[in-house]
């Protein structure tokens, strides 16, 4: 993602509409740990999309992020469509979009009745 302002990149008006339109309570997004679980190089890229998000969340405003340990995303993704014969190109083009809904999913998972 570029840094661009958020005046005049629609990425922020897309998203606020998304949060609104299915009323998001937090927008979670992929922390990439090491596999030894310390953060990666990635990690100062991600927090710099986290702040602009924080900064453009005061008007109209965004949820709250929650970081969400990504290691092995990728792989439980691309598993089982590779189990399911799914073709490596399909799979190449399919990956990080299957990676995201594994990491929403499991953050998902996560949360306790309580917090619901």
């Amino acid at each position: 993602r570029s840094r661009r302002s958020s005046a005049i990149d629609p990425f922020w008006g897309e998203l606020s509409a998304l949060v609104d339109k299915h009323d998001a309570c937090a927008c979670v997004v992929g922390w990439p740990l090491t596999k030894s679980g310390t953060p990666s190089a990635m990690c100062v890229e991600v927090m710099g999309f986290v702040e602009e998000m924080e900064r453009f969340g005061g008007e109209p405003g965004l949820p709250p992020v929650a970081l969400y340990d990504e290691r092995y995303s990728t792989l439980n993704a691309v598993q089982p469509m590779r189990d399911a014969g799914v073709s490596r190109r399909r799979v190449a083009k399919l990956k990080d979009q299957t990676a995201a809904t594994v990491i929403l999913q499991d953050a998902l998972d996560s949360l306790s009745v309580s917090e619901l």
